[in-house]
């Protein structure tokens, strides 16, 4: 039996290609009449997309049009992964979406935090979206791949612990985000197990790390890679204190313990889980990506 094209069924319907496009891809930009219309056309025809290929939009948030180390890694291995595994792909900023109208995919990945598109896709498109570190609850059909920060922080502060560590002090950024919170409440966690005092301290652009009064503490957990940039000037002020350090580089330094993320793996698991969303929904769920931990204690 021969295969009927996407141009061919436009012709059957009498409609453009990309409106074909559409209806197939589950954009919500055609009339539900017209969209009915080609999906039974498109089954009463057998029609398949070319056997062999599947199509991903890769969905990511730019920030100000600024570099943003952690997105060009995460898009960096992702697009290695989905060329790995055959898969054709396009990557799309989440500030135009629009982009997807005339297109059909199989499957997106989105790095948009906070569910920010996940929330909208879930309501207009059945293609299946896996996210990647969006530390909100998930929605309807969306399933996501996150660093497993709970276990992360609950390492380090038994690493500090038994490094003979008994005031190590949270400093957390003082964006209001639902990483930070997760982070903040297994250090919270972590600490009660022991029987100790959580200390905390918030910092912000304005404080002057030079001249920073901070509580007494043997150690510090600098809970974000923005918070890098200050780990030197801790080092200089207290060198007798210990600190672990989120950044993304591999480098380890004396008394520190770094913490980086696994952007090879978390690609991977995002890819292998769209996979399984696509051919086997039922099977699909979320999953954690633990954070590579190394010492210089």
């Amino acid at each position: 039996m021969k295969k009927v094209t996407m141009t061919e069924l436009a012709a059957m319907v009498g409609c453009s290609h990309s409106t074909v496009s559409r209806a197939l891809s589950g954009s919500g930009r055609i009339s539900a009449e017209t969209r009915e219309k080609i999906l039974k056309l498109a089954d009463r025809h057998h029609y398949q997309p070319q056997r062999g290929w599947r199509v991903a939009a890769v969905i990511w948030t730019v920030a100000d049009f600024a570099p943003d180390y952690y997105m060009l890694m995460l898009v960096q291995h992702l697009t290695l992964e989905l060329h790995r595994r055959k898969f054709r792909f396009f990557i799309v900023p989440g500030y135009d979406m629009s982009l997807l109208d005339n297109l059909y995919i199989t499957g997106a990945i989105s790095l948009s935090p906070f569910n920010r598109i996940a929330r909208r896709w879930s309501a207009v498109r059945p293609t299946p979206m896996v996210t990647v570190n969006d530390y909100s609850e998930t929605v309807g059909g969306i399933f996501s791949v996150t660093s497993n920060e709970e276990d992360t922080v609950e390492t380090v502060v038994d690493m500090l612990i038994a490094h003979g560590c008994s005031k190590p002090l949270f400093v957390l950024l003082s964006a209001d985000t639902l990483c930070s919170k997760l982070r903040l409440e297994a250090y919270r966690r972590s600490m009660e197990r022991y029987g100790l005092s959580a200390m905390v301290v918030n910092y912000g652009k304005n404080i002057d790390v030079e001249t920073w009064d901070l509580p007494e503490c043997d150690s510090f957990i600098l809970a974000g890679e923005n918070l890098e940039s200050i780990s030197s000037v801790l080092h200089r002020r207290f060198p007798e204190k210990r600190i672990a350090v989120w950044r993304f580089g591999d480098e380890v330094n004396p008394g520190e313990i770094t913490v980086n993320q696994d952007f090879a793996r978390l690609a991977a698991e995002a890819v292998d889980l769209l996979e399984c969303a696509i051919s086997n929904p039922a099977a699909a769920g979320n999953r954690k990506v633990p954070s590579v931990i190394k010492s210089g204690l």
